[in-house]
């Protein structure tokens, strides 16, 4: 079987597509009774796990059982053996043995971003709970002026509550940056979320008052713009929020989401 399927791959281009080869590999594997002894059993660094959108579009996604997918353009692949040599610095896609893809690690993870064969790639974030949740990350350009801020968070809050009164995400999901779309839906918004719609929490702001900002608004390393801070409501909570944008084009997008009520 291991002899046909080299001959499968010496007769293609040398350009094998990726699409081709997924085909072959699934073909091997229901014929060799669906095993492979091809995934590495050196644990994947915690750092490398999640789904990465590369700033051409790339997405991979490793996770901690040592599979994977990526797509890059039209190739996709899905189900991959990965392998995470931070000596070597490369992280390979294997399909019993045969490489599909390999990756060189220019800079390793560090919080949400990392480099690729001289890429930037960022972890696509966005979960919250009501004590406690996640981060996440943007592009570049200048930090709004006070009041472009303060529209901007009270756009996001006021949208996020929204859903949560309405119990739709659909408006929610379709104002978010097109890289986090691209790794979750508004169904899945709602069931993160679920926890507020069940408790009715409303984030409706206290008339006549702004946002606090703590600590000030900046843009990390990475381009990203993280703002933190918290405002009173109608309801008399003063939520804590820590929101993460990117820039497309000329706007801020909700890049990430975090709420403690």
């Amino acid at each position: 079987m291991q002899n046909l399927l080299m001959k499968l791959f010496s007769a293609r281009n040398p350009k094998l597509d990726l699409a081709f080869l997924a085909l072959v590999f699934v073909a091997f594997v229901i014929g060799c009774g669906g095993s492979s002894s091809s995934t590495p059993k050196k644990p994947i660094p915690a750092a490398y796990l999640g789904t990465w959108t590369g700033t051409d579009g790339t997405l991979i996604s490793i996770r901690n059982d040592n599979t994977g997918d990526y797509k890059a353009g039209s190739s996709k692949v899905d189900g991959a053996a990965v392998e995470v040599d931070e000596t070597g610095k490369e992280i390979k896609f294997t399909m019993l043995g045969v490489e599909v893809g390999k990756y060189k690690i220019d800079k390793a993870p560090s919080g949400s971003s990392m480099t690729l064969n001289g890429m930037v790639y960022k972890k696509a974030g966005g979960s919250m709970s009501n004590d406690s949740s996640s981060d996440s990350d943007a592009s570049s350009g200048d930090i709004p002026s006070s009041d472009e801020l303060n529209a901007l968070v009270g756009e996001t809050m006021e949208s996020f509550n929204s859903a949560i009164q309405s119990g739709d995400f659909t408006d929610f999901h379709t104002n978010i940056s097109t890289a986090w779309q691209e790794q979750i839906t508004a169904d899945k918004l709602k069931e993160t979320f679920a926890p507020f719609i069940k408790q009715k929490i409303d984030l409706t702001p206290k008339a006549g008052t702004s946002p606090t900002y703590s600590p000030k608004p900046e843009i990390d390393e990475n381009g990203m713009l993280k703002v933190d801070g918290s405002y009173p409501t109608a309801k008399g909570k003063n939520p804590q929020f820590k929101l993460t944008y990117t820039k497309e084009g000329s706007d801020w997008k909700l890049f990430g989401i975090r709420v403690v009520q």
